[in-house]
């Protein structure tokens, strides 16, 4: 893949598991692709807090950025 085709966001569904030809019986699905840029918006206002333990951050963050 070429520099170019790594910038942005996904563009299509994705899971995990399951089987190539769609997520039926998928271990995870993630958002909808039109939320992804507002997702990561408030995963950098997340991250840039500063009352919170890093230690609490780390795990709050992971678990968001499901």
């Amino acid at each position: 893949m070429d520099e170019e085709g790594l910038r942005g966001f996904r563009d299509g569904p994705v899971w995990i598991s399951g089987n190539r030809y769609g997520p039926r019986e998928a271990d995870f699905v993630p958002q909808a692709t039109d939320r992804v840029p507002a997702h990561v918006d408030d995963l950098e206002v997340a991250a840039a807090r500063g009352d919170l333990d890093p230690s609490v951050k780390a795990f709050v963050l992971h678990a968001q950025y499901q």
